[in-house]
């Protein structure tokens, strides 16, 4: 287990943020830039007038067959207006379809006058609402309570909206093959262990680059480009008894975060030294300019090449993590997933040929070693609500 002796916490996480696009305002006719805070002059909100003859029928379909559960009032009678309005002009796919996306979009045109403090004749302005960083800011928010499922729905619904309006910020989605690609190959064991032995031959910021690399993808499991946006705040120091265990705060799409404990000592005290050293600054090193320097992973691969090695394979390195961890006993896949930061575990039926092949009795005797674990779990659980009953029936007595 990568525990150390008690040590001072890094310092802490900065709060999550999601940047948003700068907001290109299409459809205007000369519109003034946005400024973030300041929006242009927006052209008139859209009518049904604009509708022709079959979207009109949609729009009236939607409006006499579909509702939202908020307030009654003006501000719901505008966010359903708009919304149908809207949903009639994107490309139809069934009835069911439009009512689903035209609840979504009604939704969120109601919630985005809400926040904006708007109850007057023009409070939803879908000009405003559907700016890409409007509707980032809003998933962004929706993201800490639903799930990704529900969220990514959104995204779509409003993305389909959004491009009536800002084209540019909502490019049309490129049509893929609907056979999958399998994942990349997870590299052979030992390679990362290669990789460790090499590096004293780099010059010491290479092997210092190297090592930093190695240490989050096989350590905590992490995507190179999750790599360039770690800060020294994301890695912390939990207490775990009378040691402590470094753990990575892994940031991933719409503010979701992973937790991952580093559980080999060696990673684990590399990856604190150096959060320890740049603070609330970035894990990778900045170019003199005091920039992010977003090549700094690629010019090791250079490096390796010029001296006759292999490059690092980052996909490999983390798919052998991932397969190595679903082969240890007593880590279930709901944990896998957890640190992992993946909504299924294809990744590991496209590496099927690196996996182990378990005979009956290996599968009998993993069962029923979780049986066991199961049912210690359950005794000490029963045993502890025996001692709360007694000391509950204890405290009565000595009250009465």
């Amino acid at each position: 287990m990568g525990r150390h002796k008690k040590m001072p916490a890094a310092v802490p996480a900065a709060e999550d943020s999601l940047p948003g696009a700068t907001a290109e305002l299409m459809g205007h006719g000369g519109a003034d830039s946005w400024d973030g805070q300041q929006y242009a002059p927006r052209a008139p909100r859209m009518s049904v007038e604009m509708l022709d003859e079959d979207q009109r029928a949609r729009y009236d379909l939607l409006m006499t067959t579909t509702t939202i559960k908020v307030a009654e009032g003006p501000l719901k009678t505008q966010a359903l207006e708009s919304a149908a309005i809207l949903q009639a002009r994107c490309p139809f796919v069934s009835e069911e379809a439009d009512r689903r996306g035209f609840r979504r979009l009604a939704r969120y045109l109601y919630d985005d006058a809400l926040d904006h403090g708007e109850h007057g004749e023009e409070a939803v302005d879908e000009w405003r609402a559907l700016s890409k960083q409007e509707v980032n800011q809003w998933l962004f928010r929706r993201a800490q309570t639903s799930s990704r499922r529900s969220v990514k729905t959104y995204e779509q619904d409003l993305a389909r909206a959004g491009r009536l309006i800002y084209p540019q910020q909502y490019p049309v989605p490129r049509e893929h093959s609907a056979s999958r690609q399998k994942g990349q190959r997870a590299v052979v064991p030992g390679t990362a262990e290669f990789l460790y032995s090499i590096a004293v031959s780099l010059s010491p910021k290479h092997a210092r680059m190297l090592r930093w690399q190695l240490d989050l993808i096989t350590g905590a499991g992490m995507r190179t480009g999750e790599i360039k946006d770690l800060r020294g705040s994301d890695v912390s120091v939990m207490p775990d008894g009378d040691d402590d265990l470094v753990v990575v705060r892994v940031p991933g799409r719409w503010g979701k975060v992973r937790w991952v404990p580093v559980v080999d000592p060696g990673k684990a005290a590399r990856i604190l030294a150096r959060a320890r050293q740049v603070g609330e600054g970035l894990f990778v090193p900045l170019t003199v300019n005091g920039e992010v320097d977003r090549n700094a992973l690629n010019r090791i691969n250079r490096v390796l090449k010029k001296r006759g090695f292999a490059s690092v394979d980052a996909v490999g390195l983390r798919n052998r993590w991932l397969v190595d961890l679903a082969c240890r006993p007593g880590i279930p896949a709901a944990a896998l997933m957890s640190v992992a930061g993946v909504g299924d575990l294809r990744i590991l039926a496209d590496q099927a040929d690196s996996l182990p092949k378990y005979t009956p009795q290996q599968l009998a005797r993993l069962f029923i070693n979780a049986d066991a674990i199961d049912l210690d779990a359950n005794l000490d659980a029963d045993t502890d609500a025996d001692v709360d009953a007694e000391l509950d029936a204890e405290q009565g007595r000595w009250e009465a």
